[in-house]
C-alpha cells in the first residue's frame, strides 16, 4: 500500500489584486526526511504558474477581467496615502471581514488529483502593536495541498491552529517576549512527521 503523506505543500497566498504593501506568496514543503514521498507533487506545484493558478482556486470570486475595469483595486490617491500607504480597495478592516473556507481539486500534468483545503484570513498588521481592531490589511489564503480524499474538518482546524500561532507569534513579537515571527512551518512538520510515523510503523 503507497503511502500518502497527510500533505505534500503548504500555500501562503495573497490575494491576487493584493496591493503592493502585501506580502508575496510563500511555499512550504515537508521536512527534508519526507520530501522523496512528495517529489512528484512539489516539482510541478513549485512551478510560478502553478502557484498563480492554485491562487485564483484559492480566491475563485476573483475575476481577471473585471479587476481591470475596476477602480477599487487601484492605490489611493495622495490625500489617502498620508494615513494608508501603498494600500488598495482589497485591503480592508477587520471588521468587515468575513472568514471563508473551501475545497478545490486539481488534475496535475500526471493524472494525479491534489485537494486544496483553503481558509482565507487577515494577518497581523506591521503597525497595529498586536491589535487586531486597528489598521487596513490585505486578505490572504491558507492553502493545504494533499492527495488524501476528505478529511475537511481535520484540514480546517489545522489552518485555524496555523493562523493562530501566526498571531500569537506576532503578538509575543511586538511584545519583545522572544518567540519572533511564525509562519506555522514548525507544526505543520512536526504533525506531518508524526502521521508519518504512525502510518509507517
Amino acid at each position: 500500500m503507497t503511502f500518502i503523506p497527510l500533505y505534500d505543500l503548504f500555500f501562503d497566498l495573497p490575494h491576487p489584486a493584493a496591493s503592493p504593501s502585501c506580502e508575496q506568496a510563500r511555499i512550504f514543503g515537508p521536512p527534508p526526511s519526507l520530501v522523496n514521498a512528495v517529489g512528484s507533487v512539489i516539482q510541478e506545484l513549485y512551478d510560478p504558474s502553478n502557484v498563480a493558478r492554485v491562487a485564483r482556486f484559492a480566491f475563485p470570486d476573483h475575476d481577471d477581467q473585471l479587476h481591470v475595469l475596476d477602480d477599487s483595486h487601484k492605490i489611493l490617491d495622495d490625500e489617502d496615502l498620508v494615513s494608508s500607504p501603498g494600500l488598495n480597495g482589497k485591503d480592508v478592516y477587520i471588521y468587515s471581514f468575513i472568514p471563508h473556507r473551501h475545497v478545490f481539486t486539481l488534475r496535475l500534468k500526471s493524472g494525479v488529483r491534489i485537494h486544496g483545503h483553503v481558509r482565507r484570513y487577515l494577518p497581523p498588521h506591521s503597525d497595529a502593536n498586536g491589535r487586531a481592531d486597528v489598521g487596513r490589511r490585505g486578505m490572504r489564503a491558507f492553502c493545504i495541498m494533499t492527495r488524501a480524499f476528505g478529511g475537511e474538518r481535520f484540514y480546517n482546524c489545522v489552518l485555524k491552529t496555523v493562523e493562530a500561532i501566526r498571531n500569537v507569534a506576532s503578538d509575543m513579537e511586538h511584545r519583545n517576549e522572544g518567540l519572533g515571527k511564525s509562519s506555522g512551518s514548525d507544526f505543520l512538520h512536526k504533525l506531518l512527521i508524526e502521521h508519518a510515523r504512525m502510518c509507517l510503523s
